[in-house]
């Protein structure tokens, strides 16, 4: 078995199936930077890079990681405040696993899918665990769980990516989910400012005369799956998960994306309109 520099779960952080009748305490912001932490040492000791054919690019897992930690720490701060502790989770495109790694170290047993090209990849593959399962899927319509199986859904930097009509991905979601457990959703904001997108450069680029959507040279440069094909508003989340027979139980939004400009710090720290991230946490309906 690979041996991975993410320290073991402790006795303290056991999944609750060990230990019965035992309800633990959820862990704490110092908890989740720790295991931050270790995953950064496992990514920086033994980092992981995928070549995309399509794209003819590399993607080294290192400046992913090092541009996104600020999203997992802001995310896994929400998570845990509503998982209970021990609880199963389903990571869906969990990608390098950093996210399923913050969380396993966290005490919960989690289930990482995703397409063959990152599940089969040997390397991506030796990071599996007991009470951290990997497995590769085809479709997001089909997942090999059975029914209500997990506590938590961990849907984070999906719902962009997709260019399928979701009802069937979201009924099979509903399906896995336990009655009461929650879907954890993070997305960019369209409406964000600075970041490199967004809806405040799609009107640039349309006054040029650059049409809008994804740019030209993005479709040519990212690998398949890797577009923004569509950013939502807050308004456009109510309503999709409206008309899906969704429950939004918690929104929020908040910051990761570096900022270089001063006047843009002080702009976005007062304006949440323009932060960089959704996070919503859903019920079925």
């Amino acid at each position: 078995m690979f041996e991975s520099n993410v320290p073991a779960v402790s006795p303290a952080r056991l999944p609750a199936a060990t230990r019965p009748g035992d309800v633990l305490t959820p862990p704490s912001a110092t908890e989740v930077d720790q295991a931050l932490d270790a995953v950064a040492e496992l990514v920086d000791h033994e980092p992981i890079v995928l070549h995309y054919g399509d794209a003819d690019r590399d993607d080294d897992e290192r400046d992913y990681f090092r541009l996104h930690r600020a999203r997992f720490r802001e995310t896994l701060r929400r998570m845990v405040r509503r998982l209970p502790g021990g609880a199963r989770v389903l990571d869906v495109g969990s990608h390098f696993l950093h996210m399923a790694l913050a969380l396993h170290r966290l005490g919960y047993t989690v289930t990482a899918v995703d397409v063959p090209l990152y599940a089969h990849h040997p390397r991506i593959a030796a990071r599996g665990r007991p009470g951290l399962t990997i497995r590769a899927i085809d479709a997001l319509a089909s997942m090999p769980l059975p029914e209500a199986a997990v506590d938590g859904i961990a849907f984070l930097e999906i719902l962009e990516h997709l260019a399928i009509n979701p009802k069937r991905m979201w009924s099979e979601l509903g399906r896995i989910l336990k009655p009461g457990g929650t879907l954890f959703l993070t997305t960019p904001n369209f409406y964000r400012l600075g970041g490199g997108g967004g809806g405040f450069l799609e009107a640039l680029r349309f006054l040029r005369g650059d049409g809008a959507g994804v740019p030209v040279q993005h479709i040519l440069a990212d690998q398949t799956g890797g577009h923004h094909w569509k950013e939502y508003s807050q308004r456009e989340l109510r309503r999709y998960f409206d008309l899906l027979g969704w429950r939004i139980t918690a929104a929020d939004r908040f910051n990761y994306l570096p900022m270089k400009r001063r006047w843009l710090r002080i702009v976005k720290r007062w304006v949440p309109a323009i932060w960089d991230c959704h996070y919503l946490e859903l019920a079925r309906g």
